[in-house]
Order: C-alpha cells, then sequence, then structure tokens
C-alpha cells in the first residue's frame, strides 16, 4: 500500500513537470516559471539521452530512438509555446488599439471629393484584410481540431499509466510493467500535454489575429462607405493611369522582342536534336540498329527531341502569353476608359454602352480564363507524369527527365502567372460594374429612369441587328466576281414588311382611283376593270417585294435556304397554285369570259362574279356561289351563254286538240310572245309546229330574252306557260288529256 501510494505520488510530479492543459479549455495560457521550468527539465533530459551511447541494435537501440524522439518533440512544442505566447502578447496589444482607431474614426482628414484611386486602394486593402481574417479564422478551425485530437491522446495515455502504475501495485493480477514502458507512458503524456499547449497557443494567437484584420477591414469599409458617396474620376487621374499602362505596355514590349529571340533560339535547338535523331538513324539503319546500345542510344536522342520540343512548346507559350498579357493591357485600357464614361458621362446611352462593353469584356475574360485554367491543370498533370520512376535510368535519362518535368513546371508557372493577370483584371471589372450598378440603384429617380431606357433602347438595338442567317451576293467589279456576304438581320426582315405593306396601300389607292377614272371616261366595264386592277395589284405588290429587298440591301440568293427537299417540297405544294395563277393570267389575256357571264362548266351554271387570281366565282340561279378553279376553264369544255351576244333563244312547249286551227293556234302563241315585255322583238319570236303527237298537236315557241337586261329564262317561260293557258282557254282550245285506247279482243 506504501509502495502504491509512492508510486501515486511520483506520477503526479511527472504531470506537474509536464505542465498539463488547465482544466478550464477557455482559459488563457500564460508563459510563467513553471513552464519555463518544465522547458529547462525537459532540454537537460534531452541533452542527457543525447549524451549517452546508442546500444548496437535490438530492444534498447529501438527504445533509446524512442526516447530522443518524445524528448526532442516536446522540447520543440514547449519552445512553440513560449515564441507563440510571446507575440500573443503583442497580438492583443495591436488588437486593442486597432479597435480603438476603428471606433475613434470618423472622417478623412482631408475634405471630400475624394479621387477614384483611392476607392481602388482601399478595396484592395479591404480585401487583404477580409483575406488574412478568413485565413485566420481557417487556422483556428484547424487548431481546434487539433487541441481535440492531442485531448484524446493525453487523456488516453493519463489512463495508460495509471492502469500500469496499478498493475506494479498488484503483482498478482499479472505481469507488471517494466521500466521502459512506464518511461514511455510518462514521455508520450508529456509530449501529448504539449502538443496541447502548443495548439491552444497557437490558437489563440490565431484568434487574435483574426481579429485584428476584422476590425481593420471594419475600419477599411467605414472609409470606402464615405469615399464611394464623394469619389471623383478626373481626367488627370485617367491620365495617369494610362501613363502607367503605356510604361506596363513597353516593359512587354521588350520582354516580347526577347521571347521571340528565345523561340527562334528555342526552334534551333529543337531542329539540331531532330538532325542528330535522322542522322543516328541514316548511320545505324542496319546492322548494329538492334544492339542494346544503339536502342538506348536512339532511346535518349527521343527523348531530347521530345525534351526540346516542349521547350520551344514552352518558348511559344511564353510570347503568347506575353502577347494575351498585351492583349489585356489593352482590354485593361478600355476599361479605364469606358469607366470614366459611366463616372463623368451624363448621356445615359454612352453609359449603357460602356456598360454592355464592360459586359462583352467580362465575357470574353471568363471564357479565357476557364481556358487557362484547364491548359494549367493539363500541364500540371502532365509533370507528374513525368516524375521520376524507380529503375535502371543512367545518369543522361535522368536528367533527361528532370529537364523535362523542369519544363512542364516552368509551363505551369507561366500559366498560373496569365491565369492571375486575367483573373485580376476580371475581378476588378466586376467590381467597377457592381458600382456603376449600385450608384445607379442609389441614384434619383429621374437618373433610374434614364439608365432604364437606355438600357431598353441598347436592347431593342440588339435584337434589330440580330442576324437571323446570312446570303452571299455575287458582284462583279472590274470584269472579276466578287462574291459578298450579306447579313440579313430583324431590322432588315422587319423593314422589309413594311415597306411592302406601305407599298401594297399606296397601289392599291392608286389602282382604285386608275379603274374608276377607266369605267368614267373611257367606258371600260366595271367587271373587266376590277379584274385588271387585282392583277395589276399582284403585280405591284411583287414588284415592292424586289424593291424593298434592294432598298434593304438583301439579295435574292437569300431564297436559296429552300434548297433539297424542300425546295422540292415547295414545288409540288404550289404547282397547282402557280397552274391556276397562269391559267388567271391566260383568262385575263383571252378573255373567253367575263364578270357578269353566264356560263356552264360541268354541272355548275351560272353568273361569273368575280376572276381572282386564283380561282373565279361562278353564282348560280339558286343564289349559291362556287369558287371554280381557273385551270377548269382552260381545260375543260366550258359553256359561255353570253361569249359574243347577252340575246339568247329559248322555247316553250305545247300541245293542242286535233280539233283546233293551227294557224289559230300559231297566232295566238306567237301574240302571247310578243306581249311579254322581257322577250326581245328582233328576232320576232316564232312558232313551229313541231310534231303529231299521240294525243295532241304540238306547238314549239321560239322567242329570244336578253341576259343583259337582267332576264331570267325560268320565269319568262313561266309568264309564257301562264298566258298560253289563259289565251288557249278564252279562245276555246283545250289542252288534252293523254288518250289510250284500249281494245278488248273476245275469244
Amino acid at each position: 500500500m506504501i509502495r502504491l501510494m509512492i508510486r501515486s505520488l511520483l506520477l503526479a510530479a511527472c504531470l506537474l513537470a509536464a505542465r498539463p492543459v488547465l482544466a478550464d479549455p477557455q482559459s488563457d495560457l500564460v508563459w510563467d516559471a513553471a513552464a519555463q521550468q518544465s522547458l529547462e527539465q525537459a532540454r537537460a533530459e534531452f541533452r542527457q539521452a543525447n549524451q549517452v551511447d546508442l546500444p548496437a541494435g535490438g530492444p534498447a537501440l529501438e527504445q533509446a530512438l524512442e526516447r530522443q524522439h518524445l524528448l526532442a518533440q516536446t522540447v520543440t512544442l514547449l519552445e512553440q509555446e513560449r515564441d507563440q505566447l510571446h507575440r500573443l502578447d503583442d497580438a492583443r496589444k495591436r488588437v486593442g488599439e486597432q479597435v480603438a482607431r476603428t471606433r475613434a474614426w470618423n472622417g478623412f482628414d482631408t475634405p471630400p471629393p475624394y479621387s477614384i484611386l483611392m476607392v481602388d486602394r482601399i478595396r484592395q486593402a479591404l480585401a487583404t484584410a477580409q483575406s488574412q481574417a478568413d485565413a485566420a479564422t481557417s487556422r483556428a478551425a484547424l487548431l481546434n481540431q487539433a487541441i481535440d485530437e492531442s485531448a484524446k491522446d493525453l487523456s488516453d495515455a493519463d489512463v495508460a499509466m495509471r492502469q500500469a502504475e496499478e498493475k506494479s501495485a498488484t503483482p498478482a493480477a499479472g505481469k507488471a510493467p517494466d521500466d521502459w514502458t512506464r518511461e514511455r507512458l510518462r514521455l508520450r503524456a508529456r509530449a501529448a500535454a504539449a502538443t496541447m499547449n502548443s495548439a491552444r497557443s497557437a490558437l489563440m494567437l490565431a484568434q487574435a489575429e483574426a481579429a485584428e484584420q476584422q476590425s481593420l477591414a471594419e475600419l477599411y469599409q467605414k472609409q470606402l462607405a464615405v469615399v464611394l458617396k464623394h469619389s471623383t474620376f478626373s481626367q488627370q487621374d485617367l491620365d495617369g493611369v494610362l501613363a502607367d499602362l503605356d510604361k506596363q505596355r513597353d516593359q512587354l514590349e521588350e520582354r516580347l522582342r526577347q521571347s521571340q529571340l528565345a523561340v527562334s533560339s528555342a526552334r534551333n535547338a529543337l531542329a539540331e536534336a531532330q538532325r542528330q535523331q535522322a542522322a543516328f538513324k541514316n548511320s545505324n539503319g542496319s546492322g548494329n540498329g538492334n544492339s542494346p546500345a544503339a536502342a538506348a542510344r536512339q532511346a535518349l536522342l527521343s527523348q531530347t527531341v521530345e525534351l526540346r520540343r516542349l521547350q520551344a512548346d514552352n518558348a511559344d507559350l511564353r510570347r503568347e502569353t506575353i502577347q494575351h498579357i498585351l492583349e489585356a493591357l489593352d482590354w485593361k485600357r478600355a476599361s479605364w476608359q469606358l469607366r470614366w464614361t459611366l463616372v463623368n458621362s451624363h448621356d445615359a446611352d454612352k453609359r449603357e454602352d460602356a456598360l454592355q462593353r464592360i459586359n462583352q469584356l467580362i465575357s470574353r475574360l471568363q471564357s479565357w480564363n476557364r481556358y487557362i485554367q484547364d491548359e494549367y491543370l493539363r500541364s500540371r498533370r502532365m509533370g507528374d507524369e513525368t516524375a521520376p520512376t524507380p529503375g535502371d535510368l543512367n545518369r543522361a535519362q535522368k536528367l533527361l527527365t528532370k529537364d523535362m518535368r523542369d519544363a512542364y513546371v516552368e509551363r505551369s508557372e507561366t500559366l498560373s502567372d496569365t491565369e492571375q493577370a486575367v483573373g485580376d483584371l476580371l475581378r476588378t471589372l466586376t467590381l467597377w460594374r457592381e458600382d456603376y450598378q449600385a450608384q445607379t440603384r442609389a441614384g434619383e429617380v429621374g437618373d433610374w429612369l434614364r439608365a432604364a431606357a437606355a438600357a431598353v433602347r441598347h436592347t431593342l438595338v440588339d435584337l434589330w441587328n440580330f442576324e437571323l442567317l446570312t446570303a452571299e451576293d455575287t458582284l462583279e467589279v472590274d470584269g472579276r466576281k466578287i462574291v459578298a456576304v450579306r447579313s440579313v438581320t430583324v431590322g432588315k426582315s422587319i423593314g422589309v414588311v413594311v415597306l411592302v405593306i406601305l407599298g401594297a396601300l399606296v397601289s392599291r389607292r392608286v389602282i382604285r382611283a386608275v379603274r374608276g377614272l377607266a369605267v368614267k371616261r373611257l367606258g371600260a366595264s366595271a367587271s373587266h376593270a376590277a379584274t385588271v386592277g387585282r392583277w395589276a395589284q399582284l403585280l405591284a405588290t411583287t414588284l415592292m417585294v424586289l424593291v424593298a429587298l434592294y432598298a434593304t440591301n438583301i439579295p435574292l440568293t437569300v431564297f436559296t435556304f429552300l434548297g433539297g427537299a424542300l425546295a422540292i417540297g415547295v414545288g409540288f405544294g404550289t404547282q397547282n397554285l402557280l397552274k391556276n395563277m397562269i391559267s388567271g393570267i391566260m383568262l385575263l389575256v383571252e378573255r373567253p369570259l367575263r364578270v357578269g357571264d353566264i356560263v356552264e362548266v360541268g354541272n355548275v351554271v351560272g353568273t361569273v362574279t368575280h376572276i381572282n387570281i386564283r380561282s373565279s366565282t361562278v353564282r348560280t340561279n339558286d343564289g349559291i356561289e362556287v369558287l371554280v378553279p381557273n385551270s377548269t376553264f382552260i381545260e375543260n369544255n366550258v359553256t359561255n351563254w353570253t361569249y359574243s351576244t347577252a340575246q339568247v333563244r329559248r322555247t316553250v312547249s305545247v300541245g293542242v286538240d286535233y280539233d283546233a286551227d293551227p294557224q289559230r293556234v300559231a297566232e295566238l302563241l306567237k301574240a302571247v310572245a310578243t306581249c311579254h315585255a322581257m322577250v326581245s322583238q328582233n328576232p320576232e319570236p316564232q312558232v313551229l309546229l313541231s310534231d303529231f303527237g299521240s294525243d295532241a298537236l304540238q306547238f314549239t315557241l321560239r322567242y329570244w330574252i336578253d341576259y343583259a337586261d337582267n332576264a331570267d329564262a325560268s320565269a319568262i317561260a313561266s309568264d309564257l306557260r301562264f298566258r298560253i293557258v289563259a289565251v288557249l282557254s278564252q279562245a276555246g282550245i283545250g289542252i288534252p288529256y293523254p288518250q289510250r285506247v284500249v281494245h278488248l279482243k273476245q275469244g
């Protein structure tokens, strides 16, 4: 029991010497005398361990090396804790001073306005402070994880030490641990405690640095808010920026000249390597070409060629990179001028145009940045694949492999520099755009409305100039044919439609006026004038389409997009339409029928009311209007009752008793026709004894009617029949019924 108490006291002394963490994990660490004593003790034990000669081998050597490692780790961690706690005092002092400055700041010493370049400087300082604060916060998160892990290690070591002491105090429970086991557990617990304290001191230092940078960022935000409200962008500021950009351009152009010389040198080196490889192949083309030495030499020459090619590509990449940076510098120069327009111009259209150009630059830079990132990753991957692999490589092959890897590393660094330059410009343009948008939102209602109107105008202009398709136009200049590409935009298409509509309206009014003059002054028929007017309207519209295409600079070849299967389909679809249109032209020229003519085509009999471009309208006696395709009048037999004259002969038949006087009947029938107002007297009516019927004498009354007088043939025939019945009845002449004589034969 006494032995157990003594060992427990020794364990407590060891843990005290190790300076474990405080019970409260949130309490501060201080570097006091006890901490310095722990460090001195650890150093003394480490020096003592180093002065002892290491065993020759076996477990004793492993124990000695592990003891030296744990003591060295403990010393290093204690020294780190000491340094970090000393730095922590300064850091906390800086935090207090920075918080006081931030709270006390209430404006700049100089009155407004402030240069927009000052805005950029404060914004850059703000971004740096926020980046450092984020980095310190991330470091603090990692240190918290390290503290948790070291606390678990310390707890495990503490448990292991207690169990070892319990086994030593009660040998009956099993074999007691030896001295080395207890010593190792003590050293591990001590190292775990030092690890935790070092992590905690680093955590407090990171938190202090984060607090300092956050307070500094808060100060910059206050300053930026003031500067943005009273910022100006003078011409002098713009000239200074452009002068700096010109100096940078001069330096880049000098670097470009040097890179061009480097490209020439690299290309010459590649050509020399290829020449040596070709010469070796020619000299070893037979006999010795398959020997191991020749194969090794050939492989070395091939690797040399690949290296020189990669170096030449890198030289090209450096030159292209400088050219791209020059291009980006030009973009930056243009961007500064656009920014000056955004800030100083009072013309909403100019500001909106500048904003659109900045958006275009941002889009191009984003695409370029993605390409550079892909190339950078590919170069890094190729460099990793070129890493030396274990094997029997001679010195020359190892050097070549190293040079290849260095070339890929150089390529990656070049791409990284380019990506950084492009990324900086991209972030700068994005900030400028956000500043302008924020300024527009915070401005007066009138400014906002003008900006919105300008945005709408720009959108409409972009839509107006949107290219639908292109067409090739062949021009002849000085006897040579030149093929020019014409653009068909939305604006041109709308222009064509508007011109055609206006032309159609004007031509319709003109044609209508001319048609009226033709009817009134020249005596033309209204129906014929209407038909000619329709065709004249079609011709005028077609000419207006051609004129509109020429006026808007759209060639007729634009319709060649109806090629191939689509053109064939359109051809078949318009076959009947074209046939009827051509037939309509023939009807107009030959005039086999006119409006008002009574025609019979197929089963349709009626009056022609309209002759249109594709079809004609025939109105039957029942009032039904039938649309007849114009080709039907050309291809089929057509009866035109009024083709040369409007007079048509009609007939009415009647039968009388055989007892009646035929001459008397003829006189009565002729008198009935003569007395009818719609029956023409020239030629005069005519009565014919047409047949000796089985029941009656058959008479036929022939008479003429004039369709020009809107005569109705059916109504006139009905009137004549009514009058014939009345006249014959008055004259005592009967109209017999059909009679049949039946003879009965008796058997």
